[in-house]
Protein backbone atom coordinates (compact mmCIF):
# COMPACT_ATOMS: atom_id res chain seq x y z
CA UNK A 1 0.00 0.00 0.00
CA UNK A 2 1.23 3.48 -0.80
CA UNK A 3 1.70 6.23 1.78
CA UNK A 4 -0.99 8.30 0.06
CA UNK A 5 -3.45 5.40 0.26
CA UNK A 6 -2.90 4.92 3.97
CA UNK A 7 -3.10 8.60 4.85
CA UNK A 8 -6.21 9.16 2.74
CA UNK A 9 -7.89 6.23 4.44
CA UNK A 10 -7.02 7.59 7.89
CA UNK A 11 -8.12 11.13 7.01
CA UNK A 12 -11.41 9.81 5.63
CA UNK A 13 -12.10 7.65 8.69
CA UNK A 14 -11.04 10.07 11.41
CA UNK A 15 -10.83 13.50 9.79
CA UNK A 16 -7.63 15.31 8.90
CA UNK A 17 -7.35 17.21 12.20
CA UNK A 18 -7.85 14.05 14.24
CA UNK A 19 -5.01 12.05 12.66
CA UNK A 20 -1.71 12.49 14.43
CA UNK A 21 1.62 11.79 12.82
CA UNK A 22 2.20 8.83 15.13
CA UNK A 23 -0.95 7.13 13.78
CA UNK A 24 0.37 7.52 10.25
CA UNK A 25 3.71 6.02 11.31
CA UNK A 26 1.99 3.13 13.06
CA UNK A 27 0.00 2.28 9.93
CA UNK A 28 3.08 2.58 7.73
CA UNK A 29 5.26 0.60 10.11
CA UNK A 30 8.08 3.13 9.92
CA UNK A 31 9.99 5.36 12.27
CA UNK A 32 9.52 9.08 12.78
CA UNK A 33 12.89 9.68 11.12
CA UNK A 34 11.87 7.77 8.01
CA UNK A 35 8.53 9.56 7.69
CA UNK A 36 10.09 13.01 8.08
CA UNK A 37 12.86 12.15 5.66
CA UNK A 38 10.24 12.27 2.90
CA UNK A 39 7.54 14.55 4.37
CA UNK A 40 7.85 17.73 6.45
CA UNK A 41 4.46 17.14 8.06
CA UNK A 42 1.17 15.32 7.52
CA UNK A 43 -0.14 17.96 5.09
CA UNK A 44 2.42 16.78 2.53
CA UNK A 45 1.21 13.18 2.76
CA UNK A 46 -2.22 14.20 1.53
Amino acid sequence: MLIADITQQLFYQKGFCNVRDDKIRDQLGCTKTTLYKYFDNKRFTF
